[in-house]
């Protein structure tokens, strides 16, 4: 009886295991498409992306970042090229291209000095 206790225990935490990369994965996937849109200068589909990503995970970060980052384009806080700079800059550094991000950050700063984020 012991040893299936012990089995049955190990298939759940298998079970739980995978399920919870399949998550991570398809929240990863969400927010890469809502970078994309960002990036297309689509913030309104970008932010439902980001919302999407943080109903499966609400402690997802880098969505809930860009999710503000995308309202502030949408409430017009900063303009329209800065938010596409930025959502470049976060796909450069996303793929660990530091001087393409720089270049895009650098471009978005030029346009909207005084946005601080």
């Amino acid at each position: 009886m012991k040893i299936f206790i012990v089995i049955v225990s190990i298939l759940i935490l298998l079970f739980l295991m995978v399920g919870l990369t399949c998550c991570q994965s398809s929240v990863n996937e969400i927010y890469n498409k809502g970078v994309d849109y960002g990036v297309q200068g689509e913030f309104e589909k970008a932010k439902k992306e980001f919302e999407n990503a943080l109903t499966i995970d609400p402690s997802y970060e880098p969505a809930a970042s860009c999710l503000r980052l995308a309202n502030t384009v949408i409430n017009q806080k900063i303009e329209k090229e800065t938010g596409i700079y930025l959502f470049k800059g976060i796909t450069y550094s996303n793929e660990s291209k530091l001087d393409q991000a720089i270049s895009e950050y650098s471009k978005a700063i030029k346009i909207n000095p005084e946005f601080d984020e």
